[in-house]
């Protein structure tokens, strides 16, 4: 008869994982990367955009495209625009709710 060997481990360490070891570059990349993130969504919260009076229309153009999932109300403008791929291009009446909308859609467009 073959003895049957116990999978079960027992001592104090059973229950914990190793967590993998991480080298000093890593942590530097990742505060480089976290504090180009804060500063890039920080200009583009408080960008101002100054569109003289006499601009009655824009030219629309579509520059960039996503890769991953979009946000659902970036893909809507989009599709409003008819900006569905790249290089696409569109003119637009000016009117308050059209720059709010293009400025949401900033880093996808140019105008």
């Amino acid at each position: 008869m073959k003895a049957v060997v116990s999978t079960q481990s027992t001592g104090k360490k059973a229950g914990k994982a190793k967590a993998p070891f991480k080298r000093a570059e890593y942590f530097v990349n990742e505060n480089y990367r976290s504090s180009m993130n804060i500063k890039r969504i920080g200009r583009l919260k408080h960008q101002v955009v100054k569109i003289p009076e006499s601009v009655n229309i824009f030219f629309v153009m579509r520059i960039a495209t996503v890769r991953g999932p979009m946000p659902q109300d970036v893909r809507k403008i989009l599709q409003s625009l008819r900006l569905n791929e790249l290089n696409n291009a569109v003119i637009v009446q000016r009117s308050d709710k059209m720059v709010k909308n293009l400025s949401m859609v900033e880093p996808y467009i140019t105008w």
